[in-house]
Protein backbone atom coordinates (compact mmCIF):
# COMPACT_ATOMS: atom_id res chain seq x y z
CA UNK A 1 0.00 0.00 0.00
CA UNK A 2 2.66 2.33 0.75
CA UNK A 3 4.31 1.85 -2.78
CA UNK A 4 0.88 2.69 -4.28
CA UNK A 5 0.79 5.67 -2.25
CA UNK A 6 4.82 6.83 -2.55
CA UNK A 7 4.32 6.44 -6.48
CA UNK A 8 1.09 8.00 -6.33
CA UNK A 9 2.43 11.24 -4.58
CA UNK A 10 5.52 11.10 -7.41
CA UNK A 11 2.91 11.04 -10.40
CA UNK A 12 0.92 13.72 -8.55
CA UNK A 13 3.86 16.10 -7.82
CA UNK A 14 4.87 15.70 -12.11
CA UNK A 15 1.63 17.14 -12.72
CA UNK A 16 1.69 19.90 -10.35
CA UNK A 17 5.02 20.31 -11.10
CA UNK A 18 3.97 20.79 -15.03
CA UNK A 19 0.72 22.89 -14.54
CA UNK A 20 3.30 25.57 -12.46
CA UNK A 21 5.39 25.82 -15.50
CA UNK A 22 2.97 26.59 -17.70
CA UNK A 23 0.96 28.64 -15.15
CA UNK A 24 -0.41 30.76 -18.45
CA UNK A 25 -1.76 27.69 -20.58
CA UNK A 26 -4.95 28.05 -21.88
CA UNK A 27 -7.97 27.72 -20.27
CA UNK A 28 -9.02 24.57 -21.66
CA UNK A 29 -6.83 21.60 -22.57
CA UNK A 30 -7.66 19.18 -25.04
CA UNK A 31 -11.99 20.09 -23.76
CA UNK A 32 -11.60 18.48 -20.39
CA UNK A 33 -12.41 21.23 -18.09
CA UNK A 34 -10.77 24.61 -16.55
CA UNK A 35 -6.98 24.72 -16.06
CA UNK A 36 -6.85 26.45 -13.02
CA UNK A 37 -9.76 24.06 -11.46
CA UNK A 38 -7.67 20.83 -12.59
CA UNK A 39 -4.55 21.87 -10.60
CA UNK A 40 -6.51 23.18 -7.66
CA UNK A 41 -7.78 19.25 -8.13
CA UNK A 42 -4.47 18.20 -7.77
CA UNK A 43 -3.29 20.64 -5.39
CA UNK A 44 -6.03 18.87 -2.91
CA UNK A 45 -5.02 15.32 -4.01
CA UNK A 46 -1.77 15.78 -3.39
CA UNK A 47 -2.38 17.10 0.17
CA UNK A 48 -4.87 14.14 1.28
CA UNK A 49 -2.19 11.73 -0.28
CA UNK A 50 0.71 13.17 1.88
CA UNK A 51 -1.24 13.39 4.78
CA UNK A 52 -2.42 9.45 4.57
CA UNK A 53 0.98 8.11 3.68
CA UNK A 54 2.61 10.06 7.24
CA UNK A 55 -0.39 8.15 9.04
CA UNK A 56 0.86 4.74 7.21
CA UNK A 57 4.46 5.21 7.83
CA UNK A 58 3.32 6.48 12.05
CA UNK A 59 1.63 3.33 11.85
CA UNK A 60 4.49 1.04 10.27
CA UNK A 61 7.10 2.67 12.87
CA UNK A 62 4.69 1.19 16.07
CA UNK A 63 4.09 -2.02 15.05
CA UNK A 64 7.63 -2.63 14.23
CA UNK A 65 9.45 -4.38 11.32
CA UNK A 66 7.00 -5.07 8.34
CA UNK A 67 7.85 -7.76 5.47
CA UNK A 68 8.83 -5.53 2.24
CA UNK A 69 5.30 -5.20 -0.14
CA UNK A 70 5.46 -6.38 -2.84
CA UNK A 71 5.89 -3.81 -6.01
CA UNK A 72 2.60 -2.97 -8.01
CA UNK A 73 2.77 -3.53 -11.09
CA UNK A 74 0.94 -0.65 -12.32
CA UNK A 75 1.45 2.43 -10.81
CA UNK A 76 -1.71 4.68 -9.75
CA UNK A 77 -2.99 6.87 -12.52
CA UNK A 78 -3.32 10.63 -12.14
CA UNK A 79 -6.16 12.56 -12.80
CA UNK A 80 -5.69 12.48 -16.72
CA UNK A 81 -5.71 15.22 -19.51
CA UNK A 82 -7.10 13.33 -22.23
CA UNK A 83 -9.39 10.49 -22.04
CA UNK A 84 -6.86 8.00 -23.60
CA UNK A 85 -4.26 7.59 -21.45
CA UNK A 86 -2.57 4.19 -21.59
CA UNK A 87 -0.07 2.18 -19.13
CA UNK A 88 3.25 3.63 -19.66
CA UNK A 89 4.62 -0.26 -20.48
CA UNK A 90 1.55 -0.09 -23.10
CA UNK A 91 3.28 3.01 -24.57
CA UNK A 92 6.45 1.92 -24.49
CA UNK A 93 5.59 -1.38 -26.69
CA UNK A 94 3.33 0.45 -28.80
CA UNK A 95 5.06 3.67 -29.93
CA UNK A 96 8.21 2.25 -30.93
CA UNK A 97 6.76 2.95 -34.58
CA UNK A 98 4.61 5.09 -36.02
CA UNK A 99 2.77 5.15 -39.10
CA UNK A 100 3.32 7.89 -42.27
CA UNK A 101 -0.85 8.84 -41.69
CA UNK A 102 -0.31 8.66 -38.22
CA UNK A 103 2.58 10.93 -37.80
CA UNK A 104 1.18 13.41 -40.08
CA UNK A 105 -1.61 13.95 -38.31
CA UNK A 106 0.42 14.32 -34.96
CA UNK A 107 2.73 17.55 -36.93
CA UNK A 108 -0.64 19.00 -37.97
CA UNK A 109 -1.74 19.29 -34.29
CA UNK A 110 1.50 20.49 -33.28
CA UNK A 111 1.89 22.75 -35.90
CA UNK A 112 -1.66 23.90 -35.15
CA UNK A 113 -0.90 24.18 -31.17
CA UNK A 114 2.87 25.96 -32.17
CA UNK A 115 0.58 28.64 -33.84
CA UNK A 116 -1.63 28.86 -30.84
CA UNK A 117 0.68 28.91 -28.49
CA UNK A 118 2.78 31.65 -30.13
CA UNK A 119 -0.59 33.99 -29.84
CA UNK A 120 -0.50 33.34 -26.35
CA UNK A 121 2.91 34.38 -25.54
CA UNK A 122 2.47 37.70 -28.15
CA UNK A 123 -0.49 38.72 -26.13
CA UNK A 124 1.38 37.82 -22.59
CA UNK A 125 4.62 39.40 -23.56
CA UNK A 126 6.76 36.04 -23.41
CA UNK A 127 9.28 34.30 -25.34
CA UNK A 128 8.49 32.74 -28.37
CA UNK A 129 9.16 28.71 -27.76
CA UNK A 130 11.27 26.77 -30.79
CA UNK A 131 9.49 24.20 -32.72
CA UNK A 132 11.34 21.75 -30.57
CA UNK A 133 10.53 23.45 -27.34
CA UNK A 134 7.10 23.22 -28.26
CA UNK A 135 7.58 19.83 -29.18
CA UNK A 136 7.76 18.61 -25.20
CA UNK A 137 5.45 21.43 -24.20
CA UNK A 138 2.79 19.50 -26.39
CA UNK A 139 3.33 16.10 -24.98
CA UNK A 140 3.72 17.24 -21.31
CA UNK A 141 0.16 18.74 -21.93
CA UNK A 142 -1.63 15.54 -23.68
CA UNK A 143 0.06 12.79 -21.57
CA UNK A 144 0.53 12.43 -17.54
CA UNK A 145 3.22 10.68 -17.25
CA UNK A 146 6.85 11.63 -18.30
CA UNK A 147 7.68 7.81 -19.34
CA UNK A 148 4.66 8.55 -21.84
CA UNK A 149 6.10 11.81 -23.06
CA UNK A 150 9.91 10.44 -23.85
CA UNK A 151 8.21 7.36 -25.63
CA UNK A 152 6.25 9.78 -28.14
CA UNK A 153 8.91 12.40 -28.54
CA UNK A 154 11.19 8.95 -29.76
CA UNK A 155 8.65 7.75 -31.53
CA UNK A 156 8.08 10.86 -33.26
CA UNK A 157 11.89 11.45 -34.22
CA UNK A 158 12.57 7.37 -35.02
CA UNK A 159 9.32 8.11 -37.75
CA UNK A 160 10.83 11.41 -39.10
CA UNK A 161 14.19 9.60 -39.91
CA UNK A 162 11.95 6.27 -41.37
CA UNK A 163 9.51 9.32 -43.30
CA UNK A 164 11.19 12.08 -44.10
CA UNK A 165 13.15 11.41 -47.21
CA UNK A 166 10.00 9.96 -48.83
CA UNK A 167 7.64 12.76 -47.21
CA UNK A 168 8.51 16.33 -47.79
CA UNK A 169 5.84 17.34 -45.03
CA UNK A 170 7.98 15.31 -43.01
CA UNK A 171 11.37 16.16 -44.05
CA UNK A 172 10.37 19.95 -43.63
CA UNK A 173 9.13 19.69 -40.23
CA UNK A 174 12.36 17.52 -39.19
CA UNK A 175 14.42 20.11 -40.17
CA UNK A 176 12.55 22.78 -38.43
CA UNK A 177 13.14 20.86 -35.27
CA UNK A 178 17.06 20.99 -36.05
CA UNK A 179 17.28 24.24 -36.15
CA UNK A 180 17.80 23.71 -40.27
CA UNK A 181 15.19 26.14 -41.78
CA UNK A 182 12.57 28.52 -40.00
CA UNK A 183 9.51 28.00 -39.12
CA UNK A 184 7.67 30.31 -41.65
CA UNK A 185 9.25 28.09 -44.46
CA UNK A 186 5.89 25.75 -43.92
CA UNK A 187 3.98 28.60 -45.41
CA UNK A 188 5.79 29.02 -48.27
CA UNK A 189 5.06 25.24 -49.10
CA UNK A 190 1.58 25.02 -48.08
CA UNK A 191 1.31 28.06 -50.60
CA UNK A 192 2.95 26.47 -53.06
CA UNK A 193 0.93 23.56 -52.91
CA UNK A 194 -2.16 25.81 -53.05
CA UNK A 195 -0.79 27.23 -56.21
CA UNK A 196 -0.06 23.99 -57.96
CA UNK A 197 -3.59 23.01 -57.12
CA UNK A 198 -4.95 26.37 -58.62
CA UNK A 199 -3.42 26.27 -61.70
CA UNK A 200 -4.24 22.94 -62.37
CA UNK A 201 -7.65 23.62 -61.93
CA UNK A 202 -7.57 26.69 -64.10
CA UNK A 203 -5.81 24.48 -67.16
CA UNK A 204 -9.12 21.69 -66.65
CA UNK A 205 -11.11 24.65 -67.09
CA UNK A 206 -9.35 25.66 -70.14
CA UNK A 207 -9.57 22.59 -71.61
CA UNK A 208 -13.19 22.31 -70.49
CA UNK A 209 -14.99 24.97 -71.45
CA UNK A 210 -18.59 24.20 -71.57
CA UNK A 211 -18.33 21.90 -68.41
CA UNK A 212 -19.73 23.77 -65.42
CA UNK A 213 -17.76 24.52 -62.00
CA UNK A 214 -18.86 21.39 -60.08
CA UNK A 215 -18.34 19.41 -63.27
CA UNK A 216 -14.53 21.05 -63.57
CA UNK A 217 -14.00 20.53 -59.29
CA UNK A 218 -14.99 16.55 -59.93
CA UNK A 219 -12.28 16.62 -62.78
CA UNK A 220 -9.85 18.19 -60.38
CA UNK A 221 -10.23 15.70 -57.41
CA UNK A 222 -10.08 12.67 -60.14
CA UNK A 223 -6.85 14.63 -61.49
CA UNK A 224 -5.20 14.98 -57.57
CA UNK A 225 -5.63 11.13 -57.17
CA UNK A 226 -4.68 10.22 -60.33
CA UNK A 227 -1.92 10.92 -63.15
CA UNK A 228 -0.80 14.48 -64.57
CA UNK A 229 -0.01 14.77 -68.30
CA UNK A 230 3.13 16.05 -69.76
CA UNK A 231 1.23 19.29 -70.97
CA UNK A 232 -0.16 19.90 -67.82
CA UNK A 233 3.07 19.63 -65.89
CA UNK A 234 5.03 21.12 -68.11
CA UNK A 235 2.61 24.08 -68.32
CA UNK A 236 2.47 24.44 -64.18
CA UNK A 237 6.57 24.82 -63.82
CA UNK A 238 6.47 27.14 -66.81
CA UNK A 239 4.14 29.33 -65.22
CA UNK A 240 5.50 29.20 -61.40
CA UNK A 241 9.48 29.41 -62.08
CA UNK A 242 12.06 30.81 -63.88
CA UNK A 243 13.29 29.77 -66.91
CA UNK A 244 16.77 27.95 -65.33
CA UNK A 245 14.72 26.55 -62.52
CA UNK A 246 12.16 25.29 -64.65
CA UNK A 247 14.54 23.44 -66.76
CA UNK A 248 15.76 21.70 -63.80
CA UNK A 249 12.37 20.54 -62.20
CA UNK A 250 11.88 19.42 -65.77
CA UNK A 251 14.25 17.21 -65.63
CA UNK A 252 13.91 16.35 -62.40
CA UNK A 253 10.26 15.12 -63.10
CA UNK A 254 11.32 12.77 -66.27
CA UNK A 255 13.72 10.90 -64.12
CA UNK A 256 10.59 10.29 -61.43
CA UNK A 257 9.13 9.19 -64.42
CA UNK A 258 11.63 6.41 -65.89
CA UNK A 259 12.35 5.53 -62.12
CA UNK A 260 8.42 4.85 -61.66
CA UNK A 261 8.55 3.00 -64.96
CA UNK A 262 11.20 0.49 -64.02
CA UNK A 263 9.51 -0.37 -60.86
CA UNK A 264 6.34 -1.18 -62.70
CA UNK A 265 5.25 -4.18 -64.50
CA UNK A 266 5.29 -3.18 -68.68
CA UNK A 267 2.78 -3.14 -70.43
CA UNK A 268 1.32 -1.20 -73.33
CA UNK A 269 0.78 2.35 -72.68
CA UNK A 270 0.23 5.25 -74.81
CA UNK A 271 2.32 8.07 -75.33
CA UNK A 272 0.77 10.48 -73.37
CA UNK A 273 0.94 7.80 -70.35
CA UNK A 274 4.18 7.23 -70.65
CA UNK A 275 5.21 10.98 -69.92
CA UNK A 276 2.25 11.15 -67.12
CA UNK A 277 3.41 11.45 -63.63
CA UNK A 278 1.02 11.27 -60.88
CA UNK A 279 0.03 14.03 -59.36
CA UNK A 280 1.55 13.12 -55.57
CA UNK A 281 4.85 12.38 -57.29
CA UNK A 282 4.88 15.46 -59.41
CA UNK A 283 3.77 17.95 -56.35
CA UNK A 284 6.59 16.32 -53.98
CA UNK A 285 9.36 17.06 -56.57
CA UNK A 286 8.08 20.80 -56.23
CA UNK A 287 8.07 20.84 -52.49
CA UNK A 288 11.79 19.40 -52.52
CA UNK A 289 13.11 21.62 -55.04
CA UNK A 290 11.86 24.67 -53.14
CA UNK A 291 13.30 23.28 -50.18
CA UNK A 292 16.36 22.70 -51.17
CA UNK A 293 16.99 25.94 -52.85
CA UNK A 294 15.51 27.58 -49.00
CA UNK A 295 18.17 25.10 -47.60
CA UNK A 296 20.76 27.07 -49.59
CA UNK A 297 19.65 30.66 -48.89
CA UNK A 298 19.83 29.92 -45.43
CA UNK A 299 23.10 27.61 -45.54
CA UNK A 300 25.89 30.60 -44.41
CA UNK A 301 23.56 32.21 -42.13
CA UNK A 302 23.06 28.64 -40.49
CA UNK A 303 26.48 28.29 -39.76
CA UNK A 304 26.76 31.56 -38.79
CA UNK A 305 23.99 31.13 -36.38
CA UNK A 306 25.35 28.19 -34.86
CA UNK A 307 28.70 29.85 -34.08
CA UNK A 308 26.75 31.68 -30.91
CA UNK A 309 24.50 29.12 -30.24
CA UNK A 310 26.51 27.35 -27.81
CA UNK A 311 23.56 25.18 -26.47
CA UNK A 312 22.68 23.92 -29.79
CA UNK A 313 18.87 24.59 -28.74
CA UNK A 314 17.96 27.50 -31.68
CA UNK A 315 18.33 30.07 -29.36
CA UNK A 316 19.91 33.39 -28.92
CA UNK A 317 21.04 35.76 -25.90
CA UNK A 318 21.51 39.18 -26.29
CA UNK A 319 25.74 38.63 -26.07
CA UNK A 320 25.03 35.90 -29.08
CA UNK A 321 22.77 37.99 -31.55
CA UNK A 322 25.23 40.82 -31.26
CA UNK A 323 27.97 38.58 -32.33
CA UNK A 324 25.61 37.43 -34.95
CA UNK A 325 25.24 40.52 -36.47
CA UNK A 326 29.26 41.71 -35.76
CA UNK A 327 30.03 38.46 -38.51
CA UNK A 328 27.05 39.10 -40.88
CA UNK A 329 27.73 43.04 -41.25
CA UNK A 330 30.85 43.87 -39.52
CA UNK A 331 29.85 47.79 -40.11
CA UNK A 332 27.00 47.48 -38.07
CA UNK A 333 27.20 50.22 -35.29
CA UNK A 334 26.41 49.12 -31.81
CA UNK A 335 23.20 51.25 -32.03
CA UNK A 336 22.28 49.46 -34.81
CA UNK A 337 22.86 46.50 -32.99
CA UNK A 338 20.57 48.04 -30.28
CA UNK A 339 17.84 48.76 -32.49
CA UNK A 340 17.75 45.15 -33.87
CA UNK A 341 17.78 43.83 -30.72
CA UNK A 342 14.89 45.71 -29.57
CA UNK A 343 13.00 45.26 -31.77
CA UNK A 344 13.88 41.33 -32.22
CA UNK A 345 13.53 41.08 -28.25
CA UNK A 346 11.89 43.98 -26.79
CA UNK A 347 10.83 42.77 -23.39
CA UNK A 348 14.19 41.40 -22.82
CA UNK A 349 13.76 37.92 -22.41
CA UNK A 350 17.52 36.71 -23.82
CA UNK A 351 15.59 34.53 -26.33
CA UNK A 352 15.48 34.98 -29.94
CA UNK A 353 14.78 31.90 -32.09
CA UNK A 354 16.27 31.39 -35.14
CA UNK A 355 13.35 31.36 -36.63
CA UNK A 356 12.88 34.83 -35.65
CA UNK A 357 16.69 35.94 -36.40
CA UNK A 358 15.19 35.13 -40.27
CA UNK A 359 12.47 37.21 -39.88
CA UNK A 360 13.77 40.05 -38.92
CA UNK A 361 17.07 39.90 -40.91
CA UNK A 362 15.98 39.04 -44.16
CA UNK A 363 18.05 41.99 -45.46
CA UNK A 364 21.39 40.56 -43.74
CA UNK A 365 20.48 37.16 -45.17
CA UNK A 366 20.01 38.42 -48.88
CA UNK A 367 23.78 40.33 -48.67
CA UNK A 368 25.21 37.11 -47.52
CA UNK A 369 23.86 34.54 -50.15
CA UNK A 370 25.03 37.16 -52.84
CA UNK A 371 27.98 37.75 -50.73
CA UNK A 372 30.86 34.89 -52.80
CA UNK A 373 32.65 34.05 -49.55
Amino acid sequence: LRGYMQAALTNINHLVECTGRNGDAPQQVNGHGDWHAEKAALLEELTRLRAENERLQDQAQKQGPQRRPVTPRAYPQAPKHTGSERDPEQARSALRTISLRALKDTIAEIYASKSHFDQQCAASRRPRETMERHLYTFLTQRHNQRSAVLDWAQAIIAGIKEHGPHDNDVAVFGKILRHEVDEEFLLVQRQLKQTVYELLRVYLQGRHPLKTEAEVDALLQKKVHAQVYEDEWVGIVKYMFNAEDAVSIIVRVREVIVEHSTRTVHHAVSLQDQSAISYVDFLKVLLDFQLAGHERFLAKFVAIFRQFDMDRNGVLDEAGLRGMLKVLDPRKTETECSELLNLMDPYGHQCITLSECVTFLSKELVALMADPL
